[in-house]
């Protein structure tokens, strides 16, 4: 499977294949993972200040862009990123869109055919989470 682009910025590229998201460009001499889901990528979106990315899948991770750039590892725990949603298997969270709303809010589409369809603005720091719809 060919990767596609997700969603770019100044200096990186939020690339996908399947099931895991990188980043490209910047200071990574290779492909960063910053996001695996046990279900294939959605949508995405890279922080207007580059401090920040939010990927979706079952449920969303956020990755921090600071150091030590770990790569993401599905279903562990870490300082570099955060998830909502997953591994909640109850919750059938599948985001369709992600979009910046300001430094510290994405607003995401959930899946329209689910049960918990709806727009939701999340907290990238705190995951405060406000449904708007």
């Amino acid at each position: 499977m060919k990767k596609a682009v997700l969603a770019g910025s100044d200096s990186y590229k939020l690339c996908f294949r399947y099931e895991s998201a990188t980043l490209e460009g910047g200071q990574f001499e290779k492909p960063l993972v910053v996001a695996e889901f046990p279900f294939p990528l959605e949508c995405g979106c890279i922080d207007f200040h580059e401090k920040w990315v939010v990927t979706g899948g079952q449920g969303i991770v956020i990755y921090y862009l600071k150091p030590p750039f770990e790569p993401h590892r599905l279903a562990e725990e870490s300082l570099q990123w955060k998830t909502l949603w997953y591994p909640n298997k109850s919750l059938n969270m599948f985001p369709e869109a992600i979009v910046q709303v300001d430094d510290e809010t994405v607003r995401i589409l959930i899946d329209v055919n689910s049960e918990n369809a709806g727009v939701y603005d999340v907290n990238v720091y705190t995951l405060e989470t406000i449904k708007r719809m």
